[in-house]
């Protein structure tokens, strides 16, 4: 081994078991305390792992904040933990945003943190502040790693620190065999003495942990954990590590002490009632990874209920089930949900109305399928919810059935069980469902709507989604107005695969999470954004540079917060604006130009979707194919003053169609 000295040492075997472990994307934060981490990670820039396609990415962010949400958008479109690597002070503080995201919607993340040596704490030394459990309150671990020549430590502490880490980031999971741990962020803080540049300093090793190393080394393959020669200090280290994990784990134990792991009995429990229900609807939330849209995929296949799917449930593109229900917030317009208690029948609720909702899945950016949720369960239905994050989704508290199980055992569950008959409700909710295409006809550019040329913003939601599935890119959804437009106006006959950030449904970092998707990915992206959250994340467009391909970042600018026109505040003129439409005044052209990213101002509904279109395939056979490109910003003004009234056309639309199309044919209560 001819690393300089044995921070290098201990860096490099960190960083290259995080590759062994599938870490494929590197993010490095520039910072002098960090520099063995950094020098590690620079020296895997263009290395292809064993067995792997394409490269490890290794990028440079100068923004902590935004290298993290990059990290997120990576884990959010491949299941695995991108790493983060920052030095020590206020850096270490910047990374919380992501983390806190990634903690409420269980992504995995490693985020890496240089520190100074213990004595430099406590004496006023320059950069050193509380580091050691500052991000707990939202990580699944804390792992404090002592100083590489620090008496008694080993570098083999290093290979134990990341794969305790990246276990713990992915969690054992809450099927039959899991310990109840829900994947998420992890910190592990690495403290380094000088030198910290790559001077050769001399060292040595104990005989049993240079052959432990070696072993390592040539196996290729991870680390085990505990299986090196220096037992006593290995054990005392951890020993003190694992103390020191406990008590900062606690917050997430008590939080989640009230959600335990389900046992076979309550999941063979569930399933029983499920397949006993004769009106079942489920509900289908949030995706994490495709791996798991593929397990709510295979649930709604073995029910056979309407499946009313959320836009990030990946149930919405191609090849998704028949029984999936595309529009579900607009046909519940026709059946006044979240409105007062009617006295009288109503024939659309009494269509659609189930005996039994299953909620699987995260969240729904749908207020109005919430609202008929809650409607449904004072009527007397019964809510069951199934998930395997940190808290179930229930947040009306509605549920009296509640089953910590992730999609993947739930749905071999109820395929292992017998009797499936699906719902009598089916017929309704897809008649239901198919009315509402044709009246969205209303805000398609290509078919001349609206009238009068404006652009609307859910004809800019449903023209850029088509757009994106024309291109078979990812699309990244902002938190607000576009995600909730995408939800109610995607075409159902081209919706492509959709993400965003809805744990904690922040608009900060969305630019690098979608940046990080499309490096992740490969794919060509588009970030549907509003202009207070781009705003909000300008650093980040520094990442929307040097991309493996296309993206389109679509600005919808209405001039503030669109979204807080449809709250009641907006009923209070003296105290609305601007404390809470927040007008700037603002374009993003000059913002363009000093990224030096293509701009385009669209003014005309007709030229968006060939705006987008064409960006997106630039990635095709010809002659920009395996070339790196950098995003392209397409603002559209949209009229803050027609917001209420452009949704509220298309609502009455649809709710129209629905009734008509219920009333075409009477609901038959039990025939199949």
């Amino acid at each position: 081994m001819s690393d300089p000295n044995l921070n290098h040492l201990a860096a490099r075997i960190a960083i290259e078991e995080c590759v062994r472990r599938g870490c494929r994307t590197l993010v490095v934060c520039p910072g002098s305390r960090s520099a063995p981490l950094a020098v590690a990670a620079a020296a895997l820039r263009g290395r292809i792992p064993p067995g792997g396609e394409h490269p490890v990415d290794v990028l440079v962010a100068h923004d902590e904040r935004g290298a993290a949400f990059l990290a997120l958008g990576a884990a959010r479109v491949t299941g695995r933990a991108a790493a983060v690597i920052t030095t020590s002070g206020t850096a270490v503080a910047n990374l919380m945003p992501a983390a806190v995201e990634a903690s409420m919607d269980g992504i995995p993340m490693l985020l890496f943190t240089a520190d100074r040596p213990p004595e430099l704490h406590g004496c006023g030394a320059n950069q050193s502040v509380p580091q050691v459990g500052l991000l707990a309150p939202v990580t699944r671990a804390s792992l404090d790693v002592q100083c590489p020549n620090e008496p008694g430590a080993s570098p083999l502490d290093a290979l134990d620190a990341v794969a305790q880490a990246w276990d713990l980031a992915h969690g054992p999971g809450t099927g039959r065999d899991g310990d109840g741990s829900a994947a998420g962020p992890v910190h592990v803080n690495w403290r380094f003495r000088e030198p910290l540049a790559p001077v050769a300093v001399p060292w040595s090793l104990s005989p049993s942990v240079g052959a432990s190393l070696a072993q390592w080394q040539q196996s290729g393959l991870p680390w085990v954990r505990g299986g090196h020669g220096d037992a006593c200090a290995s054990a005392a280290h951890g020993a003190a590590r694992d103390a020191h994990d406990a008590g900062r784990d606690a917050p997430l134990r008590e939080a989640g002490a009230h959600w335990p792991v389900a046992r076979d009995a309550e999941i063979g429990a569930l399933a029983e009632r499920a397949l006993a229900s004769r009106r079942g609807v489920m509900v289908a939330g949030g995706a994490r990874s495709p791996d798991e849209a593929a397990a709510l995929a295979r649930v709604a296949r073995a029910l056979q209920w309407p499946v009313i799917a959320d836009i990030t449930s990946g149930l919405r593109g191609d090849g998704s089930p028949a029984n999936v229900v595309h529009h579900a917030d607009l046909v519940l317009c026709a059946a006044g949900a979240g409105g007062p208690p009617s006295s009288t029948h109503d024939p659309v609720r009494d269509a659609l109305r189930p005996d039994m909702i299953l909620r699987v899945g995260g969240r729904i950016a749908s207020k109005r399928v919430q609202q008929w949720i809650d409607d449904a369960v004072m009527s007397g239905c019964t809510l069951a919810v199934a998930g395997d994050g940190i808290e179930p989704m229930d947040p009306s508290r509605g549920a009296s059935v509640r089953v910590r199980v992730g999609a993947g055992p739930l749905a071999d569950c109820l395929q292992a069980a017998k009797g499936a008959r699906g719902s009598d409700v089916a017929d309704a909710w897809r008649r239901a469902d198919l009315s509402v295409a044709p009246a969205l006809a209303g805000c398609d550019p290509e078919q001349g709507a609206p009238a009068d040329g404006r652009i609307t913003e859910p004809m800019v939601a449903r023209a850029a989604l088509r757009a994106a599935h024309g291109a078979g890119a990812v699309v990244m959804l902002s938190s607000s107005m576009p995600v909730r437009d995408a939800d109610m106006h995607a075409d159902r006959v081209a919706t492509p695969w959709c993400i965003a950030n809805r744990g904690a449904s922040g608009i900060d970092g969305i630019v690098a999470t979608a940046a990080g998707a499309c490096r992740a990915s490969r794919k060509p992206a588009l970030l549907l954004i509003g202009d207070v959250a781009a705003l909000h994340d300008l650093a980040s467009w520094s990442l929307l540079r040097d991309l493996p391909a296309p993206m389109c970042v679509v600005v919808v600018n209405n001039d503030g917060g669109g979204i807080f026109r449809f709250l009641p505040v907006a009923e209070h003129p003296a105290i609305y604006s601007p404390w809470f439409d927040s007008p700037h005044g603002l374009h993003f052209e000059g913002a363009a130009a000093m990224f030096s990213l293509a701009y385009e101002r669209v003014v005309d509904g007709r030229g968006f979707a060939d705006a987008m279109g064409r960006w997106l395939r630039r990635d095709g056979s010809g002659p920009h194919a395996g070339a790196r490109h950098s995003a392209r910003i397409i603002e559209v003004r949209a009229e803050a003053g027609r917001i209420i009234a452009d949704h509220r056309e298309i609502q009455a639309r649809c709710a129209s169609a629905v009734r008509e199309a219920l009333a075409a044919r009477p609901v038959q209560g039990s025939a199949r």
